[in-house]
C-alpha cells in the first residue's frame, strides 16, 4: 500500500507487480528534499522545537542509574536485580533464604522456544534437565540423573540433573521453552508480589514438574521505557541472562 502522503506528491506512482519485485528486489519512492514527508527535514539545525533546539536523546534506564552525568559514552557494568553481588553479600530473599546459585535460561537445540517441547522423539533425544557443575553437585550430594528441586522465592520445579564440566561453577542452567506442568501432589511455599503493592506475599503453589523457567522468575521492568512498545514489552518473566538466584537440592524444600 502506498502511503497517502506519497500519493499526494506523486499521483502517478504505482506499486510494482510481484514479478517486478522479484526481479528488482526493492521499490523506492523518490521524493525531492524540499517536498519530504519527514517532519525532521522541515527544521534547520538548531531550530528544532525542543528546549535545546536540537534533537534530544534521553534514556530513563540510564538516568535512574545516574549514568547521564558521565562526560563521555563508555561501556559500564550495571548491577542486575539479582546476581553475584547478592551471593557475595549473602542477601536474603523474602523467604529469609540466601540462595547460593545463579541460573541462566539458554535456548535449546530441540525446540523453538516452547514449540516442539512435547514432541516425543525430541524429548527422548534431549531430555529436559538442569545443567550443574560437578563441584556444585558434589556439595549437594547430587548424582547424574537424579531428580532435583530447583527453587527460589518465585517458585519450585522438579527435573533431572545433568552434571557437566561445561557448566560454570556457581551457576546452573535450565533451557527456556519447556511447558509448565503442575504437580498434583507436591506444593511449595512461594513469596512474590501478586497484588502490585511492592510487598511479597506468601502463596502456596504447585511444584512444576515440566521445568518451565517462568516458574523461577517474576515480572520485572527490564529497562528504558519506549513510549509505545514499553506498554507491551516492559515486563519479562521467562528469560534469565543478567542474573537470577536459586538453590538446588535432592530434598523437597518447604
Amino acid at each position: 500500500k502506498v502511503p497517502e502522503k506519497y500519493k499526494e506528491l506523486n499521483p502517478e506512482f504505482k506499486l510494482p507487480t510481484f514479478e517486478e519485485m522479484q526481479k528488482e528486489g526493492n521499490v523506492q519512492l523518490f521524493v525531492k528534499p524540499e517536498t519530504s514527508v519527514i517532519d525532521a527535514d522541515r527544521f534547520a539545525p538548531g531550530e528544532f522545537p525542543t528546549d535545546t533546539g536540537k534533537i534530544n536523546f534521553y534514556s530513563p534506564f540510564l538516568a535512574e542509574r545516574g549514568r547521564l552525568k558521565q562526560k563521555a559514552a563508555r561501556a559500564q557494568y550495571v548491577r542486575p536485580p539479582e546476581g553475584i553481588e547478592d551471593l557475595l553479600e549473602g542477601k536474603k530473599g523474602a523467604k529469609g533464604i540466601a540462595y547460593s546459585l545463579q541460573f541462566t535460561t539458554p535456548h535449546m537445540p530441540n525446540r523453538s522456544h516452547s514449540s516442539f517441547d512435547n514432541t516425543t522423539s525430541l524429548m527422548d533425544a534431549f531430555p529436559h534437565c538442569v545443567f550443574i557443575n560437578p563441584e556444585d553437585a558434589q556439595k549437594r550430594g547430587i548424582a547424574d540423573g537424579d531428580e532435583v528441586y530447583v527453587y527460589n522465592d518465585a517458585g519450585c520445579m522438579k527435573i533431572p540433573a545433568q552434571i557437566t564440566l561445561r557448566q560454570l561453577p556457581g551457576v546452573v542452567s535450565i533451557g527456556e521453552g519447556a511447558w509448565y506442568q503442575p504437580s498434583p501432589t507436591e506444593k511449595y511455599e512461594a513469596w512474590f508480589d501478586l497484588d502490585g503493592d511492592g510487598k511479597p506475599e506468601k502463596h502456596i503453589v504447585a511444584v512444576d514438574v515440566g521445568g518451565a523457567v517462568n516458574t523461577l522468575t517474576t515480572d520485572r521492568d527490564i529497562g528504558a521505557a519506549d513510549p509505545v512498545l514499553h506498554l507491551q514489552t516492559n515486563k519479562s518473566g521467562g528469560f534469565a541472562a543478567g542474573g537470577n538466584l536459586c538453590e538446588v537440592s535432592k530434598q523437597k524444600p518447604a
